[in-house]
């Protein structure tokens, strides 16, 4: 096989990645509030990115761990989405070792 070839099977099997996680990510894009009603999330997905935004804050990537979770880099922060049936009903967020609850605004 040519390497000419092996490109383009590289960047194929990477387009058909990305294709999966814009697909993937889309499922927890929306706007979640705090139990407390306090603070807001904003999760905004831009072709195979994920962007977090809390009320009042720069918004900043997100990345995937394992399953449902994230955590940010340029702000230390876990995300646990919680999905029913397919769809995300929340967000359990732990940050500077608290945790905050978060339920999916419809």
């Amino acid at each position: 096989m040519s390497l000419q070839n092996q490109f383009y099977i590289v960047l194929f099997a990477h387009f058909i990645i990305s294709l999966q996680n814009t697909l993937e990510f889309k499922k927890y894009s929306g706007s979640f509030e705090s139990e407390i009603g306090q603070m807001k999330l904003t999760i905004v997905h831009r072709g195979d990115s994920l962007f977090v935004q809390a009320s009042g804050n720069p918004q900043f990537q997100i990345f995937p761990k394992k399953g449902h979770n994230f955590f940010g880099k340029a702000i230390e922060i876990d995300l646990n989405f919680h999905v029913e049936n397919g769809l995300v009903e929340g967000i359990t967020a732990i940050r500077m070792g608290k945790k905050f609850e978060f339920k999916k605004l419809h």
